[in-house]
């Protein structure tokens, strides 16, 4: 006595609903452009229906959000209903739009930027700061000798010099 899924719970496979979005959601979605076969919004329902919202085909943006934002809260718009969702659904894209213009701005900006720094040599890492300053003291060490090999009286004049300035004697 085994029992399968489908004796367990009671549906044979032709009883069972097809897969797919509940037919009220279809409704209240599909309006009056939806797919060929399925009903526009219920009357009784009280939910918008698309052909309240359209107008004209430069507007179709900002009349499909208007009329989301109908369905979203799920009532009725009122009698300056329709009018007043238009120009929210207007203000949201504008808004949107500003948005979106302003970060493409910021990232035109960045990569002029890092164009710009791509320009420039590389600076000097430590490595190479340590043997510049390496480099430099060796020259300075060869001035010097340079210089106390053609004049060797240099250093006690420097010292006379520094007892004078320092009012020695």
């Amino acid at each position: 006595m085994t029992a399968s899924a489908t004796e367990t719970s009671g549906d044979t496979e032709a009883e069972r609903p097809a897969p797919g979005p509940a037919p009220g959601r279809i409704n209240r979605l599909a309006g009056a452009t939806g797919p060929v076969g399925v009903p526009g919004p219920d009357p009784a329902s009280g939910l918008p229906s698309l052909r309240d919202f359209l107008g004209a085909e430069e507007s179709r943006l900002r009349d499909l959000l208007a009329f989301g934002m109908a369905v979203q809260a799920g009532k009725p718009p009122g009698p300056d209903g329709v009018e007043s969702l238009r120009r929210k659904a207007e203000a949201d894209l504008h808004a949107y739009a500003f948005r979106l213009l302003h970060n493409q701005v910021e990232e035109i900006r960045r990569q002029a930027v890092a164009e710009q720094l791509d320009r420039f040599p590389r600076p000097l890492g430590f490595p190479g700061a340590v043997l510049a300053n390496l480099a430099a003291l060796a020259l300075g060490a060869a001035l010097v000798a340079v210089t106390l090999a053609l004049d060797p009286t240099i250093p006690s004049r420097l010292a006379e010099l520094l007892a004078r300035l320092s009012g020695g004697a």
